[in-house]
């Protein structure tokens, strides 16, 4: 059979059916609205009646010229109402063919076509793209069924191992995944890269010896270190021919790479400096640049400094 335009990739036409529970009246309520009596064909005890003598018909009434029993069978078959299954051809439905806007149940998906919008969960998306998550589910998963800390994930981009790279949870904080960083310029170059951050403690080593450790913190903000050192030094006997030295730094300095830094110490008359290299502070200096004994740093004195230098 020739076709005008594309031929329908599958088509199953069959007739509307509706069985009746009968009763002694005259008046049924059919499923589909017909005009008249001639688009049903109505079968009584098997036997099918005569359309306009033995029944009429209109909208979705139905009455019979003579009342039924509880004992009778009665079924109609539409005749103008045909069913039909077609399932459209790949790539066959184009934007024109929907109604516009596409709202899908109450907002679950929904498509402005007016303002190119698409909004998830909201009929009236005020974006590009809108997600709204009422039921506080996450768009694709939450990590426990509370939303107290910032480990309950509401968004997330995972890559094919199933890992994710890019997270915010429902606090606001962003979570990045492990080899992944923050690039600025919209460059992708590895000198626009920002990879870690990271703030913590460490546990300073030192020939001298400290009683107390007020702190003893550190920032690491991709290969740049800041570190904070307060404590007070021992009392005890002083070795005045020992070179004071601090070790135990959170992160090793860039071989070559040793940087001063300013060390107060109280009570002390006079400007000290950091050398460091490796984990260390190699020795502490004096402003001619020779290293400060533990007689000439003292007993019970307060050393603060913070440390800036790259890492290793």
């Amino acid at each position: 059979m020739a076709y005008l335009g594309n031929q329908p990739a599958l088509s199953y036409t069959s007739f509307a059916k509706q069985d009746f529970t009968t009763s002694a009246t005259t008046s049924y309520t059919l499923d589909n609205p017909v005009a008249n009596a001639n688009e049903l064909a109505l079968f009584i005890n098997f036997v099918r009646q005569e359309p306009t003598t033995a029944y009429t018909a209109s909208g979705t009434s139905l009455t019979l010229t003579s009342a039924t029993s509880a004992s009778d069978d009665m079924y109609c078959v539409y005749l103008g109402k045909a069913v039909q299954t077609v399932t459209p051809a790949n790539n066959s439905v184009t934007g024109d063919m929907l109604s516009k806007p596409f709202n899908y149940d109450s907002g679950t998906l929904y498509l402005d076509d007016t303002n190119n919008r698409v909004g998830i969960g909201t009929s009236s998306p005020d974006s590009r793209l809108e997600v709204l998550d009422s039921s506080a589910t996450g768009i694709i998963s939450r990590s426990t069924s509370t939303q107290a800390t910032d480990t309950n994930k509401a968004l997330r981009v995972r890559n094919n191992s199933d890992t994710d790279t890019f997270a915010v949870s429902y606090k606001g904080s962003v979570f990045l995944g492990s080899g992944t960083g923050i690039y600025f310029d919209g460059s992708t170059s590895g000198n626009n890269q920002l990879d870690d951050y990271e703030e913590g403690t460490w546990t300073p080593t030192t020939n001298i010896g400290f009683n107390t450790i007020y702190d003893a913190s550190y920032v690491k903000i991709g290969q740049l270190v800041f570190v904070n050192l307060s404590a007070q030094t021992n009392t005890g006997p002083q070795d005045v021919a020992q070179a004071t030295s601090v070790g135990g730094l959170p992160f090793a300095c860039r071989t070559g790479n040793a940087v001063s830094n300013s060390v107060v110490i109280e009570g002390l008359n006079q400007d000290v400096y950091a050398e460091i290299a490796g984990s260390s502070y190699s020795q502490i200096d004096k402003a001619n640049g020779t290293p400060i004994t533990r007689n000439e740093f003292g007993n019970q004195r307060v050393c603060r400094t913070t440390l800036v230098y790259s890492i290793a």
